[in-house]
């Protein structure tokens, strides 16, 4: 799902030219996240914060690494949505 709002957000840029809110990624990952997380069985899930958002990260990666692939097969204009999502993610987190 966290994958679903950054493509749409950048696929409505690149392919409509439409703006998206200032933080509207942001805010659908919070309200997602935390939803979850306040239903989710914390018996599935690592006991620390930061094993949790190393998992998401990893498993985010791993996603947008299919969508790269899935777009060069099918879709190849999307290609630069995958690449920006991956470069993004491999980003060292700001402190």
């Amino acid at each position: 799902m966290l994958r679903s709002f950054a493509y749409a957000a950048a696929a409505a840029e690149f392919l409509r030219g439409a703006h998206v809110p200032e933080g509207w990624e942001t805010e659908a990952r919070t309200r997602f996240l935390d939803g979850y997380m306040a239903s989710a069985d914390p018996a599935i899930l690592p006991i620390r914060q930061a094993s949790i958002e190393k998992l998401l990260a990893i498993l985010e990666l791993e996603r947008a690494m299919y969508e790269l692939a899935y777009d060069l097969n099918n879709r190849p204009d999307w290609v630069p949505i995958a690449v920006a999502s991956i470069s993004r993610l491999l980003e060292p987190a700001e402190s």
